[in-house]
This record gives C-alpha cells, structure tokens and sequence, in this order.
C-alpha cells in the first residue's frame, strides 16, 4: 500500500521533515524545565517534549494553556512522512500515528507495503518551464478533435460567446460615432423645446 504525497512535502524530503522534528524534539526536552517549571519533578523530559508536540500544554508558571508545536493537520503530514522514511517510531504521542499503525495492523497480512520513495522531483527553470508549457499547447493543438481547425472556431459556446465579436463590433462603431449622435440628440431636443413654447404673449 502507498500513501499519497502530502503538500507539506513541497518544503522537503521526507526523511527532511523528520529529522526537523526530531531537532525541534531535542531543544524541547533540553528547554523542558524552563517551561514547566522545577517542583513538576514527577516529569520527565520526553513526557514534557511529548506534551508540547501534539497537545496543548499548560506553563506552570503561569497557569496558561499554549498550543502545539504542530497542528493536526501537521501532524498527519509528518506521521505520514515518517512511514515513507520508515521512521514511525521516532514520533511519539501522536494520535495520528497511532490511528496509522491501527490502520496497519487491520490490513491483511500479505499486502506488500511500498511507501513513497523520498526522492525530490526535478524542477525546471522558469524560462525551460514556459517553453515546455508552449510545446505541449502547440502539441494539444495539433492533436485531438481540433486538430486542423481555426483557433476562431474552437468549439460551439453559449449564445453570448458567439455574438461577443459582433457585438464588439457594433460598440466601437457606435463610439465612433458618438460625437454625431451626441450633436444629433441636441438638435431634437432643442427642437422639441421650440415647438412646446407657447406663442401667445399672454
């Protein structure tokens, strides 16, 4: 079974995201009596390291509630990055994980597990991008149903897309000729007024 590739693998490997985790674990522990304080003795380091990975942690000193290192969503992310490294035991107290390995334990017992290989894609320059995102449009272009067709005449549209360019059309013209008709409209209208004057002195 593989698992899909999340998109936190997008800021790096696998085996990448489990080593910052594992970086971040050790100053945690290294930092775990500053932040919880001296008389939480019964605690040991990695209970602490533990508590502030996943879960929402409580500074004794304060009395105030902070919240994980990651979110679930992170969390999910790294568990699975972990099984594509084959570093699952080094997370600890992770609900995730656990709910992994349960999914795991329930699958039958000859499925062949394949995780992802950590490997980075190659990624191209912007400029051999554009080109190679030309050549398969230019490609598109002369295969499928349209090939040999004109560009104009792509495909049927709504009724709006078919009197676009007509109307296109009819609207530079009219703005062509707007000072006339502007001209026009006032000679009426001055005409009208003449005409609805009275011609009684009275």
């Amino acid at each position: 079974m593989a698992f899909a590739p999340s998109s936190v693998l997008a800021r790096g490997s696998a085996s990448e995201l489990v080593q910052g985790l594992l970086r971040w674990t050790t100053k945690a522990r290294a930092s775990a009596p500053k932040a919880f304080g001296a008389h939480d003795a019964p605690h040991t380091r990695e209970d602490d390291a533990e508590k502030r990975t996943f879960r929402h942690w409580k500074r004794m000193a304060s009395g105030r509630w902070n919240p994980p290192r990651y979110s679930a969503r992170r969390e999910a992310q790294l568990v699975h990055a972990a099984f594509q490294c084959g570093q699952l035991d080094a997370i600890a107290g992770s609900k995730k994980k656990d709910q992994l390995v349960q999914r795991l334990a329930r699958q039958e017992t000859h499925e062949l597990f394949e995780p992802w290989p950590a490997v980075r894609m190659p990624r191209l320059a912007p400029a051999d991008d554009a080109k190679e995102a030309l050549r398969i449009a230019k490609k598109a272009h002369d295969a499928g149903p349209y090939a040999g067709r004109s560009s104009k005449r792509m495909f049927k549209g709504s009724a709006a897309d078919r009197a676009s360019h007509t109307r296109a059309q009819t609207v530079a013209e009219n703005m062509r000729t707007m000072d006339d008709t502007v001209r026009e409209w006032r000679q009426e209208k001055n005409l009208a007024r003449a005409k609805a004057k009275p011609t009684s002195p009275l």
